[in-house]
């Protein structure tokens, strides 16, 4: 096995596990996918696997388990194009598989997922809306924004989490992400596209328009304390993996460092290294006033510790820290406490 597919196996189980794949299929995996160049087929032949077993679900009317099957290929397919910057046709193939997993999952998940178009500068932003079953609405609302080659189809977990407290929520592909990335690469000015999520949100009958919430995943962990610094209908905000700046770049896998290559769309670093150097709080920080949940590990190689308390120290609002020494980026590993304690900070100040 080589040492790049070892150290992804070895990296990104924990976040595979806590999205929902199951772990007997990662140890028949891991046993298949011996060599990079193999990871985003093996993932999809998986993936269809359980789009076979949803459609014969579906023959037999077992629409539960329609949906689960269904969403179980889009997010294996969104894991098999993950990281796979080196084939961006094969990458484009499976993603787009996944979108279309995920559509065909939508209406028999529980909660269902609403199918959205978000107008942001001349294009659509494809989204969904999660609302609570079996309650009375309009809802609070959390906005979930993802990070770094990360699309709305790994939300299924965060935003169940959410649905069970009584929030909806958004989950969209904002430039350099999902399905947008076909329309606009990443961009600076990242967070317009946050707020044009909210102008479109506070609009919808189903949400309460004065509380809306926003969770920031990775690099989201940045975008997220920056839209809440500028546009203060955010009420509410938990940064999962806290980026302040990305003065570390150089420090940073080699493969992940690849990843702002291709969302931006530049031909090499240099040609990316202004967006990397706009990645900076400095100029907004103090003007973060919402309460802020902020979840860092303490040996976060993407991002450091330093990033969060920076972050903290620097807001104006109500800070809650939760620091775990031995946890790495987005704490995956104890994911199954840390994800509901981001859950219900939202929820109390929501």
């Amino acid at each position: 096995m080589s040492q790049t597919i070892e150290k992804s196996w070895d990296n990104y189980t924990n976040r595979f596990l806590a999205e929902g794949v199951h772990y007997g299929d990662i140890q028949k995996m891991r046993q298949l996918v011996t060599d990079w160049d193999d990871w985003c087929a093996g993932w999809l032949n998986f993936a269809k696997a359980a789009e076979q077993r949803g459609n014969l679900a579906l023959e037999k009317n077992h629409l539960l388990t329609v949906g689960v099957e269904y969403a179980r290929a889009s997010v294996y397919a969104c894991f098999g194009h993950y990281l796979f910057w080196h084939a961006p046709e094969e990458k484009r193939i499976a993603h787009n598989y996944s979108a279309q997993m995920m559509q065909k999952a939508a209406a028999y998940l529980s909660p269902a997922l609403i199918p959205m178009k978000i107008p942001y500068a001349g294009i659509e932003m494809n989204a969904y809306l999660r609302l609570p079953v079996n309650q009375e609405g309009p809802f609070p609302c959390v906005v979930c924004l993802g990070g770094l080659d990360s699309g709305k189809e790994e939300w299924l977990v965060m935003s169940s989490l959410l649905a069970q407290r009584g929030m909806a929520a958004i989950l969209f592909d904002g430039p350099g992400q999902g399905e947008t990335f076909y329309q606009m690469k990443m961009h600076a000015n990242y967070t317009d596209a946050v707020s044009a999520v909210i102008d479109y949100a506070t609009n919808r009958s189903e949400i309460i328009p004065d509380r809306i919430g926003l969770i920031g995943r990775s690099l989201g962990g940045y975008y997220g304390p920056r839209a809440a610094a500028l546009d203060h209908r955010i009420k509410a905000l938990a940064v999962w993996g806290a980026f302040y700046d990305l003065s570390n770049y150089a420090s940073i896998p080699a493969h992940t460092l690849e990843g702002f290559i291709y969302v931006t769309g530049s031909k090499n670093l240099d040609e990316a290294l202004g967006y990397i150097h706009s990645i900076n709080l400095d100029d907004v920080v103090s003007q973060i006033v919402c309460p802020m949940f902020i979840l860092h590990g303490g040996k976060d190689i993407i991002t450091p510790p330093s990033n969060a308390t920076r972050l903290a120290q620097g807001a104006s609002g109500l800070v809650e820290m939760s620091m775990w020494p031995e946890s790495g980026h987005c704490n995956h590993d104890i994911a199954h406490f840390c994800r509901p304690a981001m859950a219900d900070f939202l929820k109390d100040h929501l």
